[in-house]
């Protein structure tokens, strides 16, 4: 089967995704506080989980639009909050990755469900 995105393109898209969703991390670090209260290292590993788990939220959710019809977007953004939990993320910065994750999947679930429907 042929498909319409080959490999390079696909992968360039999902690298250019990654660092958009790094950017948009660090500028709610910025803006909610982060930098004061978390270390420079703490502070670089939830940015790159922030932008990881905002990447794979929108896959999942908008995947599942497409094959299902359902948006899961609530039950993947309580998988990232208790990865956080796990992982030891302060209360704070927790709670403004679960909103920015939270906030990546329902757009690209709407498209989903649009290709799915045609």
């Amino acid at each position: 089967t042929a498909y319409t995105v080959d490999e390079t393109a696909l992968r360039r898209s999902l690298v250019r995704g990654y660092a958009l969703f790094v950017a948009g991390a660090v500028l709610l670090a910025v803006l909610g506080g982060l930098v004061g209260d978390m270390s420079p290292a703490g502070l670089v590993g939830w940015v790159l989980f922030a932008a990881f788990a905002a990447l794979v939220h929108e896959l999942i959710v908008g995947l599942a639009a497409m094959q299902s019809g359902w948006f899961p977007s609530f039950a993947v953004t309580l998988i990232f909050l208790i990865l956080g939990l796990l992982i030891g993320i302060p209360s704070v910065p927790l709670a403004l990755l679960v909103g920015y994750v939270s906030a990546t999947g329902p757009a690209f679930a709407d498209m989903g469900y649009d290709l799915k429907a045609g």
